[in-house]
């Protein structure tokens, strides 16, 4: 006899981590197409849906466990309010690769694949880890 398959109707269960800063590595980005979110944003702007979903391992007691973060393409070190990719930048990239980043270098997803980082967690209404915020590692742990 082969295989039997089985339909389920309950989702994977969410990770048991707490809410907290954790140890991360990140292991890189891509850009995804969101159809479903084109349109107007929250501030009138026009909103293509692209995103840049960017990936985490973080390590809670040592077992890693994926998180990721998708942010929008705005790279503007300008904006008054900073955009989420650029903030997620500046805790990926030491000081002196953030100032060339805001003098117009570009790093790419591929170099910076591997690097160590912070990544602070909340859990989402339905209680799944989801990163609020990506922060740099003091200089021992680089």
């Amino acid at each position: 006899m082969g295989i039997t398959f089985t339909a389920t109707t309950k989702g994977a269960d969410a990770p048991e981590i707490e809410d907290g800063i954790y140890p991360a590595d990140f292991d890189g980005a891509v850009q995804e197409s969101h159809p479903d979110w084109a349109g107007k944003n929250k501030f009138g702007g026009d909103d293509d849906g692209e995103r840049i979903r960017w990936d985490f391992t973080l390590f809670d007691q040592g077992d890693p466990v994926p998180v990721n973060i998708l942010s929008n393409l705005n790279f503007n070190v300008k904006s008054k309010t900073v955009p989420l990719a650029v903030r997620i930048l500046k805790g990926l990239l030491t000081k002196a690769e953030y100032v060339a980043f805001e003098a117009g270098s570009s790093p790419d997803a591929d170099s910076l694949q591997g690097r160590r980082c912070q990544v602070q967690i909340e859990h989402n209404e339905n209680g799944w880890p989801k990163i609020i915020a990506v922060l740099p590692v003091g200089k021992a742990a680089r």
